[in-house]
C-alpha cells in the first residue's frame, strides 16, 4: 500500500487512479499550455484518453470535458474484446454500479 495526501492509505490501484487523475487536473502546466486555465481541445484529450487506456488496461473509452464555457469530446479504443468495434459517438456503455457514486456525492 501506498500512503496519500494526508496519510491516508492507498492500495497500488487507487494509488494509481489518483497518479491519473492528478495528471489530468495538472495538465495546464504541461509545455503545451501557455495559460493555466485553458481549455483541453479535442486531440489532447484523445491523446490522454489513450495514454489512460493503455496504462488501466481499458478497451474503450469516450469522454467528454466542459471547461470555460468550452467542450471537447473524444473516443478511443474498442467497444470490448470479444467484439472489437470501434469506440465512437454513438457507442452506449453499460454504467453498473456507478450511479450510486454519483446519486451518494
Amino acid at each position: 500500500m501506498n500512503v496519500g495526501e494526508g496519510g491516508s492509505r492507498m492500495s497500488g490501484t487507487k494509488s494509481s487512479e489518483r497518479a491519473a487523475a492528478l495528471r489530468v487536473q495538472n495538465r495546464g502546466a504541461d509545455e503545451r499550455h501557455t495559460d493555466e486555465g485553458s481549455p483541453m481541445n479535442d486531440h489532447e484529450l484523445l491523446d490522454l484518453l489513450a495514454e489512460l487506456s493503455d496504462e488501466f488496461g481499458v478497451p474503450g473509452v469516450a469522454a467528454g470535458v466542459w471547461h470555460a464555457g468550452h467542450t471537447s469530446f473524444a473516443c478511443h479504443g474498442v467497444t470490448s474484446i470479444e467484439n472489437p468495434l470501434p469506440v465512437d459517438e454513438h457507442t452506449l456503455f453499460q454504467a453498473g454500479s456507478i450511479g450510486k457514486t454519483f446519486t451518494a456525492t
